[in-house]
């Protein structure tokens, strides 16, 4: 099942519209309201994570990368770098951000 897929089955079941899609370089952004579409660019290689806390998305990349966007202005706010391999997961709570890699780590910061 694609991200895409998953996310028409919550809409059939909560009535909503869809609000991330990941794509192979880039994340969009969609909102129903004004029927606007955002597009997040600047890895150089596939995005494999997002995670979205209040109007900062994250996104960890195959670049071994992770950029944090403001979501209101879709600028980039900033790029994470540490991680020897790909960022497969990033996870965000409050204002710590966590990160699973391909190189066996898990980072943290606080952002």
């Amino acid at each position: 099942m694609t991200i895409c897929e998953y996310l028409d089955i919550i809409n059939e079941n909560e009535r909503m519209e869809p609000k991330v899609w990941i794509l192979l370089l880039l994340a969009v952004f969609y909102t129903s309201a004004d029927d606007s579409i955002r597009t997040y660019t600047g890895h150089t290689f596939p995005v494999f994570s997002v995670f979205v806390s209040d109007n900062n998305l994250f996104s960890g990349s195959m670049d071994k990368t992770i950029k944090q966007w403001n979501i209101t202005t879709g600028n980039l706010i900033r790029t994470y770098v540490g991680h020897a391999d790909y960022v497969r997961s990033v996870f965000v709570s409050g204002n710590n951000l966590f990160s699973g890699s391909a190189d066996k780590t898990m980072g943290h910061c606080q952002w």
